[in-house]
């Protein structure tokens, strides 16, 4: 599946906020991602469905972008020369 293969691609992951006693638009589930990914705020690509986590991700400096029903991830990534 597409996912799949972008997590592999670009090494994705994912954090279980539950898991983490986080929750977004918390800022500290982003630094933990950033942390966990050992890359600046500028390195990491973000995508969510709610503007209050977009808002919150780009305050800390991610690159964020918000999906919607139809969102084309391949389109996306093609266009920030990421190939799946």
């Amino acid at each position: 599946p597409l996912a799949q293969s972008v997590i592999t691609l670009v090494g994705m992951f994912w954090i279980a906020s539950h898991a983490a006693g986080l929750r977004k638009p918390q800022s500290k589930i982003y630094e933990l991602a950033l942390d966990k990914a050992g890359v600046s705020p500028d390195a990491m690509l973000y995508f969510d469905d709610l503007e209050p986590n977009i808002a919150a991700a780009r305050r800390l400096g991610l690159t964020a972008v918000q999906v919607g029903e139809g969102f084309d991830f391949d389109r996306e990534l093609r266009a920030r020369d990421l190939q799946v």
